[in-house]
């Protein structure tokens, strides 16, 4: 009787120190305890620059909640998708676009302003581009953009991949696109700022090749009806 209740205790306290050490490494601030947003938020802060995501929170409130997949996540399919690519199937079923970052204030619970940051391969060719198809104007060196929807912001250059097949940098260049809301007209520069921030990661991301170097300012046409840059 005593050597079972020896025994007992002793698994017992085994149990205790199991469930303390996976408490302890789950806890806040402890290696692996990490939370989804604070990961996302790192993301966020890489992709849009960390100044101008801080200008955000100026603008809009402290309260930003942030959701972006892993930068490993996002690379290996549009590196995939590059790979995919050949001359002889310009339809070829493009993924995306990909959400690189999104910011979502809330007030009382419910979603107000918010903040979005896409990437993809563009559907059209850089021919396509250069001859000012869909309003697109070269903005800088092979860097050209065109007046979107109200709020957004997209610019579209070139970028080659290793692994992909000839003729892949011009039959399906990069589009980087940046859509808001609600941000402060105190920071009228801010989307050019992100658009260059989020272009520059995602060449380094997808490490481009014969991409064209992206200026630290773009004069970006201003969107139909928006007011609120």
């Amino acid at each position: 009787m005593k050597s079972t209740l020896s025994r007992a205790i002793k698994a017992a306290a085994v149990i205790s120190a199991v469930l303390l050490a996976v408490a302890c490494e789950s806890a806040p601030g402890k290696q692996g305890g990490e939370s989804a947003s604070q990961k996302s938020m790192k993301v966020c802060r890489d992709a849009l620059g960390a100044k101008d995501v801080e200008a955000l929170k100026r603008g809009l409130g402290d309260d930003a909640r942030a959701s972006a997949a892993p930068s490993s996540s996002l690379r290996d399919a549009m590196l995939e998708d590059a790979r995919r690519w050949d001359s002889e199937s310009f339809k070829i079923k493009i993924r995306g676009p990909y959400e690189r970052c999104r910011l979502t204030w809330y007030k009382s619970d419910k979603a107000s302003p918010s903040v979005v940051a896409e990437v993809k391969w563009s559907y059209s060719t850089m021919e396509m581009v250069t001859q000012g198809r869909s309003g697109m104007r070269e903005i800088a060196d092979d860097i050209y953009s065109t007046p979107f929807v109200r709020n957004s912001y997209l610019i579209v250059f070139p970028c080659r991949v290793a692994g992909s097949a000839p003729g892949q940098r011009a039959g399906m260049p990069l589009e980087i696109q940046f859509m808001g809301n609600r941000v402060s007209e105190e920071e009228p520069g801010l989307p050019g700022r992100v658009v260059v921030a989020l272009a520059r990661d995602t060449q380094k991301l997808l490490g481009c090749k014969d991409s064209p170097r992206i200026p630290d300012r773009l004069s970006l046409p201003k969107p139909p009806s928006s007011d609120t840059f």
